[in-house]
């Protein structure tokens, strides 16, 4: 069933058709042997995606890459997924920084008792260390001396990871548990095992208190900080710096060699077709009809322009003014999915950065006086997202059949040329927005005062392995923390 669009048409909304005509083909494609939920997308500024996030043995991130997968998400008025120019990492840590943990009124008390009641445990476990040490360890903001000495025994008196305090309490054996204990602390685990025990319900709450602020400062660290110890990466632009400067890091988890066999793989159907017929030409626009959808009063300089050799001007100029009919065919060959994603936190080897917990949480107990992340921010949750996956292909090779009283006029100048420049909705390249192609073949139609000519995909742009190689975006896979 035709559609059509009526009086001029609106150039925002016959990109958004297009795009979504080119995603559906692709989708097609990609969910027949992938687990993923594309959509298509106005990928505005970011452009085509830069495939080659690393090259050969170079293990620095592909610069272009990470700015690409980095860019946030954000649903339109229209309800159509566009991309931001903010980055993801940037409002993630605006987010997070807005979150901390708080203990709900009657936690509250229950921990002030606890504090009383373990006062005399706590005091000796001081003067046990500092007769034994001579100082305390260092006490971070917000912290006491007991809770410094109480982080650094679980930390380092045991070889095993997030050891809790109610662990401690539950412990039947504590030599083999703190089986890292120096021989300078002898003296120091009862009384450090008396100070835990007296604790009593109180150290759930401290557990779950240290937990969480201990997530929240490691995952503001990771993305402030990134180094190799937290699991950060180089960026191509960063590689020749001394120091080096790392990011927060990505994964991508397909293989760039599984990439580069994806768009190789030209077979039709693993193609995606895009078909516009214009006619009516007045003005430098015309009616088109695209996949059976018609628009009117299209601008054919926004829609699609051709410069043939050195005259940028003889498509609009000349061919169009001349012309009853042309059919522009494109075929995006090498349909393939890219998976990639922010790298998950990992608290027990404080790796990663990215955790939705904190601010699912903070969203859920809002003001409620609960146990909790709260969040202090007035942040639009629901304009906050990031891609995971992207379906691309090559540049497209292009037909175009010209119905014209001068197309063997037409057909000649054209066939003297070789390099063609092209530009149009689909986007280009270059400051002018065009892509350089070449001619691969040229056929007079006299019966019907035509002629086709085609035009092979970019050499300079398909298949390439530096890190400038780009393949055009046929729809995306998101996440949003806080779903709409």
């Amino acid at each position: 069933m035709e559609t059509t669009v009526s009086s001029t048409t609106n150039q925002a909304q016959m990109a958004a058709d297009i795009i979504k005509k080119l995603y559906d083909q692709a989708n097609t494609i990609i969910s027949s042997a992938n687990s993923v939920n594309l959509k298509p997308i106005d990928m505005g500024a970011m452009g085509k995606f830069p495939y080659n996030w690393h090259l050969n043995n170079d293990t620095n991130f592909n610069a272009a890459t990470y700015d690409w997968i980095n860019k946030n998400t954000i649903i339109s008025d229209n309800n159509n997924l566009v991309s931001s120019q903010d980055l993801f990492t940037n409002l993630y840590l605006k987010v997070i920084s807005a979150i901390s943990f708080s203990y709900s009124t009657q936690d509250s008390k229950t921990l002030a008792d606890a504090i009383v009641n373990s006062q005399a445990k706590s005091t000796s476990l001081v003067t046990e260390w500092k007769m034994t040490y001579g100082s305390v360890p260092q006490v971070k903001n917000g912290e006491q001396v007991i809770d410094a000495i109480t982080e650094f025994i679980l930390q380092n008196w045991t070889t095993q990871k997030g050891v809790t305090l109610k662990q401690v309490q539950d412990a039947i054996d504590t030599d083999a548990l703190f089986d890292n204990l120096p021989a300078t602390g002898a003296t120091i685990l009862p009384a450090f095992v008396d100070y835990v025990s007296s604790l009593g319900n109180a150290a759930g709450l401290i557990d779950t208190s240290s937990l969480s602020n201990g997530t929240i400062r490691r995952i503001k660290n990771a993305l402030l900080s990134a180094s190799p110890n937290n699991g950060g990466i180089v960026r191509t632009d960063n590689a020749s710096t001394s120091p080096l400067v790392y990011s927060p890091a990505f994964d991508v988890t397909t293989r760039v060699e599984d990439i580069a066999l994806g768009l190789k793989n030209t077979n039709a159907n693993n193609t995606v077709n895009l078909n516009m017929v214009m006619s009516n030409f007045s003005d430098n626009t015309a009616d088109v009809v695209v996949n059976n959808a018609t628009y009117n009063g299209v601008d054919l300089g926004w829609l699609f322009d051709v410069g043939v050799g050195t005259d940028v001007n003889y498509y609009k100029e000349t061919v169009v003014k001349s012309s009853s009919q042309i059919t522009v065919s494109m075929q995006f060959t090498g349909v393939t999915l890219v998976e990639y994603g922010p790298t998950e936190f990992d608290l027990v080897n404080n790796k990663g950065w990215y955790d939705p917990t904190p601010i699912l949480e903070a969203k859920k107990n809002g003001t409620n006086d609960v146990t909790g992340f709260k969040y202090s921010g007035g942040q639009d949750f629901t304009q906050f997202g990031f891609s995971t996956a992207v379906a691309i292909a090559n540049y497209p090779t292009i037909s175009v059949t010209i119905h014209s009283k001068d197309y063997d006029k037409l057909a000649k100048h054209f066939d003297a040329e070789q390099n063609y420049h092209v530009s149009s909705m689909c986007g280009g390249d270059t400051a002018s927005g065009k892509v350089a192609y070449s001619k691969t073949d040229l056929t007079i139609d006299t019966a019907n005062q035509s002629f086709t000519i085609k035009l092979g995909a970019p050499q300079g742009s398909t298949f390439e392995t530096g890190l400038d190689a780009r393949a055009f975006v046929m729809g995306i896979q998101t996440n949003f923390p806080i779903p709409k």
